[in-house]
């Protein structure tokens, strides 16, 4: 419906600007989403200069025992931060631990005496610690050996059996905080149904809009530069090479944000900054170039009737699917199955984004090699490659091997569709197909991918998912083929054809029709500069260049006595032209040198007034 709109308008820049700073709104509303309640975790640890690492478990009256935990060995992955506590104010820092291997005393390390066989590990270093527990479930009451909370620590492929905390620094106590990455819950914790509906509810709504709104977005922006590219005759690829840089240049600094500062919303206040500069500079477009659509409706059933771009769609919506399956399932995988820290999980996005640079610019190149078709195609292929080497990666560095392949799964599939839609719709009908297919692959191929891979995820696990995906990918891909060599093929070469003989027929009937209507409006222009009060007063033109005069203060005579005198122009009887220069009408010729000159300047007149107006048309009509 916003494509139908824009293409029906034509110079659709405030359209534009207006869903950009829609999107920058809503994005930031996700802010407002109240959070789900968190339940207490289970475990306590903490570690000061004048104290031990000590362990607690905290448990309500109420706590029913996970099976899951009862009577076992608890496998913890842990970080920590470390405070200075001096003189009533807290300053962080980034302070040490200490792991003490078996058999090893580390316990003089303050005094820098012994630190044989100990190990210092920093801030934000990840360690695993497993917990030996006994819990046993008595009526509602909890019961554990607070004696029998023994721990071992993995580091680097290292045991230790002991953790030291920092000394004493100037006097300062040294207070450190772990947390657990994942979770375990001794208690078995639901939040209360009416607060997770509302976390849920309003969280879904918000984001809906949000996808919404990026996906019209990014039809319109695509449609809006492949107008000023067919203009400006310039490379797709070219531009997509800016938005990779964008992407590459502001992902670290999103993580820089979110490391710094422990929060969300200085990505999310980005994020809309440059929306909102995004919406003025679209203001300051020209996009005049784009014709205006008589008949949106129309011109979209017309181009949902041709079978070529219903093949074109149908592809679009099932990559869309593999794209927004890995979108939202991709870190969960690599967080959950393989361990992944946050340094691995943000340079899934360095190395898609910095190895599509080079791919954006060849991909104009590739795609006129290729052809459309076989760029689908390959991007089938190379989801195909990356579902099954994410099904058997043990390690999440390995999966960044598969990232590369965003070059033909995004940016290379987008520049070749976008090339493709440019071909299949006018000009006129631009906007509407750029956004459709913006539409199913951003936004309907998000929900249906998350949909989809939830539901399959939930049933048999991410690696069989993935191996699932890389089969429909398999099949998409050759039936795509097959119909393209069987049927598409020759198809188009029977539609162009026609189509190519209908647009020169109706090309040079339209010539003919516009000739007319250009002669024409010529004579009508002609007729009124050349009527005059008196009937006797036949034209004259200038035999030189020179004896035009500048149009200058036209409307004052030049010597208001002689206004009247006979052999005078008449002020009335003056003809203009804007910006042009002034042709003096004078009479008292014979009535054969008049009709020469008078077919003579009409001829000139037509000729001057057709490129004039050919000149006002191209301005007014798009």
């Amino acid at each position: 419906m916003v494509g139908m709109v824009a293409d029906k308008i034509g110079n659709f820049k405030l359209i534009f600007s207006f869903f950009l700073t829609f999107s920058a709104i809503t994005a930031n509303l996700l802010l407002l989403v109240p959070p789900v309640p968190h339940a207490d975790d289970s475990f306590h640890f903490s570690c000061d200069s004048r104290s031990n690492f000590t362990r607690e478990l905290t448990m309500e009256d109420s706590c029913e025992i996970n099976p899951k935990h009862n009577n076992t060995i608890l496998n913890m992955t842990m970080i920590f931060r470390c405070e200075q506590e001096c003189k009533n104010e807290t300053e962080y820092n980034s302070f040490s631990l200490l792991l003490q291997k078996d058999g090893s005393d580390c316990n003089n390390h303050c005094d820098n005496t012994s630190t044989d066989g100990c190990k210092y590990i920093n801030r934000d270093s990840a360690f695993d610690l497993h917990l030996d527990v006994l819990l046993k479930q008595e009526e509602s009451n909890v019961v554990f050996d607070r004696r029998r909370l023994n721990y071992l620590i993995t580091h680097k492929n290292e045991t230790f059996n002991g953790l030291l905390c920092p000394c004493l620094f100037h006097n300062c106590n040294i207070k450190c905080k772990f947390f657990n990455q994942n979770s375990k819950q001794i208690c078995e914790v639901e939040p209360p149904e009416e607060e997770f509906g509302v976390t849920f509810w309003s969280y879904l709504g918000i984001r809906l809009i949000v996808t919404l709104g990026i996906g019209l977005v990014n039809g319109l922006f695509d449609s809006a530069s492949m107008t000023i590219i067919q203009d400006l005759k310039a490379d797709v690829g070219f531009q997509r090479f800016w938005s990779t840089v964008g992407m590459c240049l502001f992902a670290p600094i999103s993580g820089y944000f979110v490391d710094e500062y422990d929060n969300f919303k200085p990505c999310f206040f980005m994020y809309g900054i440059l929306y909102l500069i995004a919406a003025a500079t679209s203001l300051k477009l020209d996009l005049s170039m784009k014709l205006p659509s008589d008949n949106p409706l129309r011109n979209l059933a017309k181009l949902v009737k041709n079978p070529e771009v219903d093949m074109l769609l149908l592809q679009i919506a099932a990559l869309g699917i593999c794209w927004g399956f890995l979108e939202n399932f991709l870190f969960w995988f690599l967080e959950s199955e393989l361990g992944s820290n946050n340094l691995i999980m943000g340079l899934t996005v360095t190395v898609g984004s910095g190895t599509g640079l080079f791919m954006a610019l060849v991909a104009t190149w590739f795609t006129r090699k290729l052809g459309y078709v076989n760029i689908i195609i390959i991007a089938f292929a190379a989801y195909t490659v990356r579902f099954f080497g994410y099904a058997l990666a043990q390690d999440a560095y390995f999966c960044l091997i598969f990232e590369m392949m965003e070059n033909f799964t995004v940016t290379l599939l987008t520049v070749g569709v976008t090339m493709y839609c440019t071909e299949l719709a006018s000009l006129e009908m631009l906007t509407t197909v750029m956004t459709l297919w913006n539409g199913l692959h951003v936004i309907s191929g998000r929900a249906f991918g998350s949909l989809l891979g939830g539901f399959l995820v939930n049933n048999f696990g991410f690696r069989q998912t993935f191996k699932f995906f890389a089969y429909g990918c398999i099949g998409c891909g050759s039936f795509y083929s097959l119909m393209y060599i069987t049927w598409l093929r020759q198809w188009r070469k029977n539609h162009r054809k026609a189509s190519e003989s209908d647009r020169r027929t109706n090309s040079s009937v339209s010539d003919e029709k516009e000739d007319a209507a250009m002669k024409n409006q010529a004579f009508s222009s002609f007729s009124l500069h050349c009527s005059f009060d008196s009937p006797g007063l036949v034209t004259y033109t200038p035999e030189k260049e020179d004896e035009f005069r500048p149009r200058a203060l036209s409307h004052i005579p030049a010597h208001a006595s002689n206004s009247f005198k006979p052999g005078v122009i008449p002020r009335h009887a003056v003809s203009f032209t804007e910006g042009k220069f002034q042709r003096p009408f004078t009479t008292g010729l014979s009535a054969a040198q008049d009709s020469i000159n008078l077919k003579r300047f009409q001829r000139e007149y037509v000729n001057t007034l057709s490129v004039e107006n050919n000149k006002l048309e191209s301005v007014t009509r798009f």
